[in-house]
């Protein structure tokens, strides 16, 4: 079935929100390991500021030692906020995405089971009908082969008192037998129905290869 454009329209819209969610997440993770990577060099110059100042506690030193400290600060709050970052659009954006999943999955459930309550009575009436042409044709097969070509030919031999023997002779020869639905020595029987055939069917929605002609 072909879903409504409303619902086509929701999807759309939740996977571009979801694409959006997963770029943002992106580029948050890229700066962390940017922070990250900061944050280690300016602790190795805070590191190398302090024993230089301890060596020389001169002015200059303790300014420069005074500096490194806090850019490893600052470095270290924004490490800090952009893992609250990550953090809250990983919670919103999963809250957000559950809603419009549970949107998107409600309305299509609605949709596709409205289209099986409209549809399946116009297809148990195609296989209503099948089922009455197909036996039909076998009776009419029956028919043919048992009345009009065996019982037939029957008939006139008794109207004439032919023997049994010459009979037999000039008979018809044909019959109904089950093998002639059934039987499938080269793969094919198209005018058979098995059992396993119509479970196949049913099941598993194939349709058994040498069933149908074409397929």
């Amino acid at each position: 079935m072909t879903i409504s454009n409303g619902l086509q329209t929701k999807i759309e819209e939740l996977k571009a929100k979801q694409e959006e969610n997963t770029s943002t997440q992106m580029e948050l993770a890229q700066y962390n390991q940017q922070i990250t990577q900061e944050l280690q060099e300016a602790r190795e110059e805070l590191e190398a500021a302090v024993v230089k100042t301890a060596k020389s506690p001169k002015a200059a030193n303790r300014t420069a030692e005074k500096e490194a400290r806090k850019k490893v600060k600052e470095l270290e709050e924004e490490a800090e906020s952009n893992q609250v970052r990550m953090q809250r659009l990983f919670s919103t954006g999963s809250g957000e995405l559950s809603a419009l999943r549970k949107e998107v999955l409600k309305e299509a459930g609605s949709e596709f089971l409205q289209n099986y309550k409209t549809e399946k009575p116009k297809i148990l009436s195609e296989i209503e009908q099948a089922k009455a042409d197909y036996l039909k044709g076998i009776k009419k097969l029956h028919d043919l082969t048992m009345e009009e070509t065996q019982e037939a030919y029957y008939d006139i031999s008794r109207d004439i008192s032919a023997a049994d023997t010459l009979a037999r002779e000039y008979e018809p020869g044909v019959s109904m037998h089950l093998p002639l639905l059934t039987y499938r020595a080269n793969g094919e029987n198209y005018v058979g129905i098995t059992e396993e055939e119509v479970l196949k069917a049913f099941r598993s929605g194939k349709i058994e290869k040498g069933s149908v002609k074409g397929d």
